[in-house]
């Protein structure tokens, strides 16, 4: 291979590096993102080719997406200017879990046809896999990781071309400062090492005006804990909506707050994700049927029973618990190839998961688990969806 086709091919590190997205950035913004389609350009003999290692799939996969098209647009603009030097990209997914980095990077090292790395995605997995790839000498440049410590570990492939996290913080604290105003802050991370790294120096910055912070998971259903550390705390949000014009009224009431009866902590009512019965889809037959009724008293015909199924809405039927009936619904734990599965009997059940079922119940039913028949990787597993059946819904049957 000749030094001069080397040199080029290396040189697409750079390109590569500026269609990057943000670490941490909004699902919004990174499923908004797209990138201009480009002509297919072949590349019969590559000279080398370019690592990108990224959350292909998982929880951050819309968080990748980009940053693979973007790369993609990268290599074959290169390529359709150095047809003689022409190089390929090869994706390594780390679904942005640290705990996989290390031996993916090691995948990476062990492919001689690897001169870069567009990468690695997240700050997490930077730390994990960074030792691995100064020790093989393999260059690294990263648009998406932003810990501000990474620079500071003496990793002499590390490179990275957007603000790192000790700039981007205290922007956000200034903002805060000169915007909103307030007497008191309250700041909360989601445990990452990004969320984490941005929540420190905003707290360096705003001083004593941090009256409480905390940690949170985002997968947890539960954030009772942080919410009322925050309102003790009492950051002065109310003040700072005011002046920002966009509060109509604030008064103070007293009134009855939900509290559990089992611990006596106050609940606090939040949107969750639901399975629900389209009931509007036949609501019109369910009145049709309800003529032929014989009512007693017949005054309920029309009246109560009437008008509730006239106004029928779509039913949200699951429950956020552990004892119940399992909803009887498998999904694909891979967003890339989606698929859901709906069980009607015990027979389809033994059927599409080669084992005899005996107890529908959890913990044991959760365990039936199969290979997503959409996925050609072979990867992705069909998994019973977590959620309940409502007893109500389970009473009717």
């Amino acid at each position: 291979m000749k030094k001069s086709n080397l040199l080029r091919a290396g040189a697409v590190l750079v390109s590569l590096s500026f269609v990057g997205v943000a670490c941490g950035g909004s699902d919004d913004a990174a499923s908004d993102t797209t990138v201009a389609a480009s002509t297919e350009v072949t590349c019969d003999a590559p000279v080398a080719s370019i690592a990108l290692q990224f959350p292909e799939t998982g929880d951050a996969a819309n968080l990748g997406a980009p940053m693979l098209q973007g790369a993609q647009l990268a290599v074959d603009q290169f390529n359709a200017a150095n047809p003689d030097a022409c190089v390929t990209l090869k994706t390594f997914d780390t679904q942005g879990d640290p705990a996989k980095a290390p031996a993916v990077a090691q995948a990476i090292i062990g492919d001689a046809t690897i001169l870069g790395l567009v990468g690695p995605g997240f700050s997490g997995e930077s730390k994990a896999a960074l030792p691995l790839f100064n020790e093989a000498g393999l260059a690294t440049i990263t648009g998406s990781a932003t810990n501000a410590e990474l620079q500071k570990s003496g990793f002499k492939v590390f490179h990275r071309i957007l603000a790192n996290d000790a700039l981007q913080g205290p922007s956000i604290a200034y903002y805060v400062q000169g915007a909103l105003k307030p007497t008191s802050v309250g700041v909360i991370d989601d445990a990452s090492d990004y969320g984490k790294g941005l929540a420190d120096a905003v707290k360096k910055v705003l001083g004593a005006a941090v009256k409480a912070s905390d940690s949170i998971d985002p997968k947890a259903s539960d954030f009772s804990a942080v919410v009322s550390k925050m309102k003790d705390a009492n950051p002065d949000v109310i003040r700072a909506l005011k002046e920002m014009g966009v509060v109509i009224r604030h008064d103070s009431y007293n009134h009855s707050y939900p509290h559990c009866w089992r611990c006596a902590e106050p609940l606090v009512y939040r949107a969750v994700s639901s399975w629900f019965v389209q009931v509007t889809a036949f609501r019109d037959r369910m009145v049709e049927l309800n003529e032929n009724i014989s009512w007693v008293p017949e005054h309920i015909k029309d009246g109560t029973f009437g008008k509730w199924i006239a106004n029928a809405r779509d039913w949200a039927i699951s429950r956020n618990r552990f004892w119940g009936s399992p909803i009887p619904v498998w999904k694909s734990d891979d967003p890339t190839y989606p698929r859901i599965d709906v069980y009607g009997s015990i027979e389809d059940l033994s059927r599409d998961f080669g084992v005899a079922v005996t107890d529908l119940h959890r913990p044991g039913i959760d365990n039936l688990v199969r290979p997503n028949p959409d996925d050609p990787t072979g990867q992705s597993m069909m998994r019973r969806v977590p959620e309940v059946l409502d007893c109500w819904f389970e009473s009717g049957r």
